[in-house]
């Protein structure tokens, strides 16, 4: 709390005593929603869950220091309930910021931009900048994010446990990149370090590389797309899902985002992205062999709502289940989630949504559940 209380008072003092060309930027946030799981899953149950979360940039061409430098620093505090754990059952977690009650250093890194490169060095997270889709980030559903090939099966430095990391990006083109990044094996954990402020780099942790090529997919006017193919390899040992005694040496995935214009912005401003993803690992070692999905957004569905959005999308993963036979049990569990975006205001959206998960555990210890969801972000 300590952390929020400090960051509070320099948005306070960016709002009042700041001029406009001040080298310093704050923001703050924060998103209220109430999830309630209406039939299936482990049990029918409602919970409300919060997320604070306040940030400051310092920018030293600004300041008059050098050119292309950015510090920058993000708390967290999330609270309320968790409905996958308690009520859903499902693996890929329906809400992407459940997290239960804690307050934490989420990221503090530095970066510059050096010519066609750009370079980052501190607590960062992974998800910020690999395996994003510009239309699945629309989406409330945790798999939209990160795909479970990767988090699910390797420590991952994503929200809420980030670690120490750096990465290098090199701007190919106008629209073609090429970025990797090294990250810190062992994210720390919540309730060992619940401010997640003991950041240690140890030999045992091991490392998580990665690494994405950013490729533009049509040249026609308005059509505008991006294909990106990346992978990613982690230096531990891991055991077997056969038997726990058989450890690989090293995990790995592989996988590929497409984001791309179908419809174009035509004059009312109405648009629609496709979205599309896939995600590989090995059966062996992984929990998670493979994943997969696809959707649409459709933008100024209305010509008196410039800024709303409807999605749709579906989310589908494989799990190799360890049963207490021994055997090994392999099902898929799959989201489906739509989705209305509402812009109230320039500071608040309300997002209305129902998500329909089929086999929630992959195990089918369940019925398909149906889980409405209803979030407000609110910006200042």
């Amino acid at each position: 709390m300590k952390y929020l209380l400090s960051i509070f008072a320099l948005f306070i003092l960016s709002t009042f005593g700041f001029s406009q060309k001040s080298p310093f930027t704050f923001e703050a946030g924060y998103i209220s929603e109430g999830v309630t799981n209406i039939d299936g899953g482990a049990e029918t149950g409602s919970a409300y869950l919060g997320m604070i979360d306040l940030s400051a940039t310092f920018n030293t061409e600004t300041a008059g220091l050098w050119n292309n430098g950015i510090f920058y620093v993000q708390l967290e505090s999330t609270h309320g309930g968790t409905p996958s754990f308690d009520y859903i059952g499902d693996l890929q977690v329906s809400s992407n910021i459940e997290n239960g009650n804690y307050t934490y250093l989420y990221q503090l890194w530095f970066s510059q931009e050096i010519g066609n490169f750009s370079i980052l060095a501190g607590i960062h997270d992974l998800n910020a900048d690999f395996f994003t889709s510009e239309y699945a980030g629309e989406y409330i559903n945790s798999s939209f994010g990160i795909m479970p090939s990767a988090s699910l099966n390797v420590p991952v430095a994503i929200f809420p446990r980030t670690s120490l990391s750096g990465f290098v990006k090199y701007q190919i083109s106008e629209n073609a990149s090429f970025q990797t990044g090294i990250y810190d094996g062992n994210p720390l954990i919540d309730d060992t370090d619940p401010y997640i402020n003991d950041f240690n780099i140890s030999q045992s942790d091991g490392a998580l590389i990665v690494s994405e090529l950013w490729i533009p997919t049509l040249n026609k006017s308005g059509y505008n797309g991006t294909l990106k193919l990346g992978g990613y390899y982690h230096t531990n040992e891991f055991a077997s899902i056969y038997n726990s005694n058989d450890l690989v040496k090293g995990n790995y995935g592989v996988y590929t985002i497409l984001d791309q214009i179908i419809i174009p912005e035509n004059e009312t401003g109405s648009s629609m992205g496709l979205f599309a993803t896939f995600g590989y690992a090995p059966s062996k070692i992984n929990v998670c062999n493979y994943s997969w999905s696809i959707g649409a957004n459709y933008y100024a569905p209305l010509s008196n709502r410039k800024n709303d959005i409807i999605g749709l999308g579906m989310h589908n993963a494989k799990f190799n289940l360890l049963q207490d036979d021994s055997s090994i049990l392999s099902h898929t569990e799959t989201a489906i989630e739509c989705f209305y975006k509402l812009t109230i205001s320039d500071n608040i959206q309300l997002q209305p949504e129902i998500q329909y998960i089929i086999n929630p555990g992959a195990e089918g210890n369940y019925n398909n559940a149906t889980v409405g969801i209803i979030r407000a972000y609110i910006n200042l």
